[in-house]
């Protein structure tokens, strides 16, 4: 931290204006997409096994 207290006053502006409040609502729900897309069967698991049968596909 800086001697002016920098850091903790962008923390203060993060934490607790609506545009933090904005911020860490989206933060949580990416970070339950992200979640949802890594599970068995989620978007991400779905693309891979698409992908894979194109590559050998293409073979």
């Amino acid at each position: 931290e800086g001697g002016d207290g920098e850091i903790y006053q962008d923390r203060l502006s993060v934490m607790e204006t609506d545009g933090g409040i904005e911020l860490r609502k989206n933060a949580l729900r990416w970070k339950t997409l992200g979640k949802k897309a890594m599970v068995k069967g989620g978007s991400f698991d779905k693309n891979i096994e698409d992908f894979v049968e194109e590559v050998i596909a293409r073979t």
